[in-house]
């Protein structure tokens, strides 16, 4: 419309601006009233525009839109501001400034599509939700309606909804529990595997998984690494785990204080083996051992089949000695055993190097406490020294000793001991280069000379002795052993050899000890 259709009328203290003709009915474009100054009305709509200076700087009321737009206008508010509208619009760069010294400023930046909250100062001033009496639950979403993190008033917590991760992205490094990109002052829960990109480090406390639920639980190391896990002290490796061989070195020699259980073969490389040096305590049962299979009380069940081959040795010991010639005497044992007694005299005390029993209550093949063997496989062996299946010694050192002294003791006994039994057999078997048989069966030799060569009977009580001194086979028409059966009349059944120096001489025998 023009401005000439504009008229204006002075009714009831208030000034009213109309289109020609239309006062009265309702369409009233502006009325300045004594305390309202009001534009347009419920039938007419009208737009505003208030320009501040220059023609980009306005407030335009778009009664069309129903929007009221502010361009680069600035709005103070020094009081409460209650608005009561759909929607508050800021155009790009526009701010929402708080404070009287505008301490925080609040935009959209469109470039960045960020919305920037920015104080005035930089470090200065906080953004809080709520004020720890009046608080309320903040939640804000990821892409969709169930992936959120979700502050949570109630439960006291900060709750990321499934389908949320938490991505750090500090690399500050942790030397205390109280650093680090992430530190929390209480425990830590975790359902799902923990992946850790360097050291684990416990300042306190164990690794504890009493009260973990049933199931299988495996420290796994990866495959074929020669340091796969290394326990150290300090940094001295003591525990080396190598998953390549695989095999665990321990460095340098660990003590074991408990029982330790093994279910696999133990392979020892080291030329030390296994050292068993602990403090023993004698007692009644013979607690203390270093080496047991099975033990004194117990004994260990071995289970054997109906089969052909069944042998069990659970001690085994197989050398092969290679290299070169010693420049000296030298010994290699395959078992080293001593025991000192030099400090206190204690006369019910008995010593044993070895104490080997067989506790036989059915029918068996062959039994043997020891049984040794040398075997040579090759000709032409030369033997420096000498060669023998079981060598004793018994050194009674240089000052005289009160008590029974033996070489060797053979001790026969039980009432059920066979009429056929022996005491010592000397046994030969014929093979090749064996010649006539031994040289000797059993030589008493020695310097001093022994007093009595073979003593029939116990010479201490002039009794025990044999019913027989010695066996020989009888003469059937021929001569057999040291037994010969031709003599001269008179002269008794026969004679037996016996070598004096080197002359063969000959013992007479009878029918009866008065023939």
């Amino acid at each position: 419309m023009t401005a000439t259709n504009v008229q204006s009328k002075w009714v009831s203290g208030e000034l009213v601006f109309h289109e020609a003709g239309d006062y009265g009915t309702g369409a009233n474009l502006l009325t300045i009233g004594t305390s309202t100054i009001t534009f347009g009305s419920a039938t007419q709509d009208v737009d505003v525009m208030i320009y501040l200076g220059a023609a980009d700087q306005y407030v335009k009321f778009d009664a069309g839109a129903a929007t009221m737009t502010m361009s680069k206008v600035d709005v103070n508010l020094g009081a409460d501001l209650a608005i009561s509208v759909e929607d508050i619009s800021l155009e790009d760069g526009c701010s929402l400034e708080f404070g009287t010294d505008k301490d925080i400023d609040i935009q959209w930046v469109n470039a960045s599509g960020i919305l920037q909250i920015s104080p005035k100062t930089d470090d200065t001033g906080s953004i809080n939700i709520g004020d720890g009496t009046k608080d309320i639950d903040f939640k804000v979403f990821l892409g969709t309606s169930g992936k959120y993190v979700h502050y949570d008033v109630g439960n006291s917590c900060v709750t990321m909804s499934a389908g949320t991760a938490l991505d750090v992205d500090d690399t500050t490094d942790s030397s205390s529990i109280g650093t680090g990109s992430i530190h929390t002052e209480g425990g830590l829960g975790v359902t799902k595997k923990v992946y850790v990109g360097t050291d684990l480090v416990m300042v306190a406390g164990d690794i504890d998984m009493t009260t973990a639920g049933t199931g299988t639980y495996d420290l796994k190391l990866k495959d074929s690494v020669a340091d796969a896990l290394s326990i150290k002290r300090g940094n001295t490796d003591m525990v080396v785990f190598d998953s390549n061989t695989p095999k665990i070195t321990f460095t340098p020699a660990v003590d074991f204080s408990g029982a330790l259980g093994i279910s696999s073969t133990v392979t020892l490389t080291s030329a030390l083996g296994i050292k068993v040096s602990p403090t023993f305590v004698p007692d009644g049962t013979r607690t203390n051992y270093g080496l047991c299979i099975g033990n004194r009380v117990t004994e260990l069940d071995v289970t054997m089949a109906a089969d052909l081959n069944q042998h069990l040795d659970p001690i085994q010991m197989n050398l092969n000695v290679i290299g070169a010639n010693p420049t000296g005497s030298s010994t290699i044992n395959g078992i080293y055993q001593n025991i000192t007694h030099d400090t206190t005299d204690m006369s019910n005390l008995r010593l044993k190097n070895a104490d080997w029993n067989v506790t036989i209550a059915k029918d068996v093949l062959d039994a043997y406490c020891y049984q040794g063997e040398i075997d040579y496989t090759a000709a032409g062996i030369t033997v420096g020294g000498e060669s023998a299946v079981l060598g004793l010694v018994m050194n009674a050192g240089a000052d005289a000793v009160t008590g029974s002294l033996r070489g060797a003791i053979i001790s026969m006994q039980g009432a059920g001991m066979p009429a056929g039994a022996i005491g010592l057999e000397l046994r030969t078997t014929a093979g090749a280069g064996l010649g006539t048989g031994l040289a000797e069966g059993i030589r008493i030799s020695g310097t001093p000379l022994p007093i009595v060569g073979i003593a029939m009977g116990n010479q201490t009580n002039n009794n025990e002795g044999p019913q027989y001194a010695f066996f020989f086979p009888t003469p059937a028409g021929a001569d057999i052993g040291p037994c010969v059966g031709t003599v001269d009349d008179g002269d008794g059944e026969g004679s037996i050899a016996i070598k004096i120096g080197a002359a063969t001489k000959y013992l007479k025998y009878w029918a009866n000890p008065t023939a």
